[in-house]
């Protein structure tokens, strides 16, 4: 009877699918039909797209302590399996709190504090990506100011005019020489992300 042969190895270049073909040759010189196996590899989960739309400035203290999570994972090889989403007062606390969680836009409440929040995806091949990793800092006691609109009083009612004249006044309690962050445009849920540099 015949025997296998000795382990042999063989190196892939790359990530993918791949076909192997082995022909055999008999005494005289007869070459097999070829035998063939389909081998598909994925060594390497990509990492997951996390983003905060409403706390995008990790250095900036946020009044607002409902995080909006924005999640995204894909892999062009074997898919993903899972992600998983942690949070905790640093990484290390984040990546011990990971469980299982749905990719797309999803909510966080958080208390007073700096946090971590932590995502990981595992695809098809079991393979875990390196953490995408945002940080924010939540203060519900930041309140926000007043705005003063000397041109377009009341937001109701239209005007023929294109140039706003406004006035901000700090919360009470608020730093009067504070910078003043803004953007204007027709998304009611942009975040201003940095000082506007009046």
């Amino acid at each position: 009877a015949a025997a296998p042969s000795p382990p042999l190895r063989l190196t892939l270049s790359g990530d993918g699918e791949w076909e192997l073909r082995v022909v055999t040759e008999d005494g005289v010189g007869h070459l097999s039909a070829p035998a063939e196996l389909r081998v598909r590899v994925d060594s390497e989960a990509a990492q997951p797209v996390l983003d905060l739309p409403k706390h995008p400035n990790p250095g900036v203290w946020y009044a607002d302590t409902a995080v909006e999570i924005a999640l995204e994972a894909s892999d062009d090889a074997s898919g993903i399996a899972s992600v998983l989403l942690g949070h905790g007062r640093d990484e290390g606390a984040a990546l011990a709190a990971l469980a299982p969680a749905t990719a797309g836009v999803s909510s966080l409440a958080l208390g007073r504090g700096e946090w971590t929040i932590a995502a990981v995806a595992v695809d098809g091949a079991g393979n875990r990506s390196a953490p995408a990793v945002r940080r924010v800092r939540v203060d519900p006691g930041v309140r926000p100011p007043l705005i003063i609109c000397q041109s377009h009083p009341d937001p109701d009612a239209w005007y023929p005019a294109t140039e706003l004249r406004f006035s901000v006044m700090p919360a009470e309690g608020g730093d009067v020489k504070q910078d003043y962050w803004m953007v204007l445009d027709d998304k009611p849920n942009t975040q201003p992300a940095k000082p506007a540099g009046f």
